[in-house]
């Protein structure tokens, strides 16, 4: 082969083999991107459910802590009311008289 020729055979050999690694090495680079969007993706996911877990479990705390305040409330209404209900046992004792209730203030005086 003339000599011409098979110098640009070798020159367009190391061109395509030049293209192949650029190619190549272009695949590459999309690859590493696309495994660090992914990553990134996964950090911030992973982020999201941290921050989710978190607000879910100050909730939480939060709920608990009213459920102790509303059960301590309600025990004091309880004790009011029998408290209550006691002083009325006294009160309607206290105003009856051989079995017949008296009323606990006189009947009013007819009018003159």
């Amino acid at each position: 082969p003339p000599a011409g020729s098979l110098s640009r055979s070798r020159s367009a050999s190391r061109g395509s083999a030049r293209a192949a690694a650029s190619s190549a090495q272009d695949a590459l680079e999309r690859e590493r991107e696309a495994y660090e969007r992914k990553a990134q993706e996964q950090r911030a996911k992973k982020t999201q459910q941290k921050e989710s877990s978190d607000t879910l479990r100050s909730d939480k705390d939060s709920a608990e802590r009213e459920v102790l305040t509303l059960s301590a409330r309600l025990d004091e209404a309880r004790k009011q009311s029998e408290n209550a209900q006691r002083e009325l046992a006294m009160f309607k004792q206290s105003h009856e008289k051989d079995g017949q209730r008296v009323d606990a203030a006189p009947p009013a005086a007819p009018p003159p």
